[in-house]
């Protein structure tokens, strides 16, 4: 059994703690949040392929709060970085986005499993 909770990625007993222990809270949270994270990279991507840098700014902004709302500190981490950017730079987020892709697999993987029972 995989302990999620113990990792840098995710803050279970934090998020538990915020939300007085309510797990069904947290199970439609961490569902809805899944569904922004699947959504989040097409968006990121096209925002890249258009150099659009203030609406891809607000957008890893965005994804920022909603990851400290829900402990993923890994995650809001790389989006910290991202949105601190001062200038356009494909290298750099091409780098940020390969480490953030990897990342949301991983988060993703983690509400799966959660939801299946696999973790506590």
């Amino acid at each position: 059994m995989k302990n999620y909770v113990s990792d840098n990625h995710f803050e279970y007993d934090n998020l538990m703690e915020r939300l007085d222990n309510d797990v069904e809270l947290i199970s439609q949270l961490l569902d809805l949040t899944k569904e922004y994270l699947i959504d989040f990279m097409p968006i990121l991507d096209n925002l890249i392929s258009k150099s659009d840098f203030n609406s891809l700014k607000s957008h890893v902004h965005k994804m920022k709060g909603t990851s400290l709302a829900v402990c993923f500190n890994k995650f809001a981490k790389q989006n910290a970085e991202f949105e601190l950017l001062e200038n356009y730079n494909n290298e750099i987020f091409f780098t940020l986005k390969e480490e953030m892709i990897t990342e949301i697999n991983y988060l993703i993987k983690m509400i799966d499993d959660k939801s299946k029972g696999i973790i506590q």
